[in-house]
């Protein structure tokens, strides 16, 4: 029996940082297990829209322009993917890649384009403090609202030797007052 999740990609969110590379060599091996193709998604959120300033004091309107995304933002993003579908192909030269640059914020973006997945797999953030109350968490996010189980995987993360069969699940679980969160 097939189902679409027989042909459903697994999705791999990629930033382009060293955080990023165990979830790369954990989403190429997963669909490896699954018989699944990978698509590889960056997301760019220099280009979300900034919403118009408005003043406080009637003083009468203001010219309003909106940013453009600069160009150097669009090149980066672009060497995002291409250098990981690179090293993708080298992983597993036979694997079905494509890439998607998306814009807009990360949670959305990533969920939205794992509408239709199997599997989303993140690299774990390692920002702390104040950077992580001002950026949020891509991780959680995400977990919280895909579609789809979310894999969570550390950036020196390595494939073990061996037939798959004996991999480990960890799952965490927390209950507060009676409900599971």
């Amino acid at each position: 029996m097939t189902t679409d999740l027989d042909h459903a990609p697994v999705v791999l969110a990629s930033d382009g940082t060293p955080a990023s590379e165990g979830a790369l060599r954990f989403a190429v091996q997963e669909c490896g297990v699954r018989g699944a193709g990978l698509v590889i998604v960056h997301v760019n959120p220099m280009a979300v829209p900034v919403p118009p300033l408005r003043p406080v004091l009637p003083i009468g309107p203001l010219p309003v322009t909106r940013p453009t995304l600069p160009s150097e933002f669009s090149v980066h993003a672009r060497r995002v993917l291409d250098r990981t579908e690179h090293e993708a192909r080298e992983l597993a030269p036979d694997l079905s890649v494509s890439t998607c640059l998306l814009d807009g914020r990360r949670v959305r973006a990533i969920v939205d384009a794992a509408a239709d997945a199997q599997l989303v797999v993140v690299g774990r953030e390692t920002r702390y403090g104040l950077e992580r109350v001002r950026t949020g968490s891509t991780t959680a996010g995400v977990a919280s609202a895909a579609p789809c189980p979310v894999i969570v995987v550390p950036g020196d993360w390595q494939p073990r030797e061996g037939s798959g069969e004996d991999r480990t699940v960890v799952v965490g679980i927390r209950r507060v007052e009676g409900a599971l969160t």
